[in-house]
């Protein structure tokens, strides 16, 4: 009784075994039908919006050392554009991560 139990054990092992071997262990995301092209138009929005974001803040914080020099108030608002700086570096390495995804 016993070394039919092995047997079949041993039997659904080569079975087992048989199956993986052909099994694609490295596979490749593929996005559902329908849905990439409705990303891509998402992640260029929100680009479009993050390039707009950073051409404002340089503005704006351009106009506020102007605005800070003429009143003698030294350059408190650099920090400001450093802070510009950092978000268009995220913005950069963030959309060429997904692009590069997508």
């Amino acid at each position: 009784m016993f070394s039919k139990v092995i047997s079949g054990l041993e039997s659904a092992y080569s079975r087992v075994v048989a199956g993986l071997v052909g099994l694609d262990l490295n596979p490749s995301p593929v996005a559902p039908p329908g849905v990439e092209e409705k990303v891509k138009t998402v992640l260029d929005w929100l680009f479009w919006i993050g390039t707009i974001s950073v051409f404002v803040g340089f503005v704006v914080g351009g106009i506020m050392l102007i605005i800070s020099n003429e009143r003698g108030m030294g350059n408190e608002n650099v920090r400001r554009i450093g802070f510009v700086i950092i978000g268009a570096i995220v913005i950069a390495s963030a959309s060429a991560l997904a692009k590069a995804l997508v």
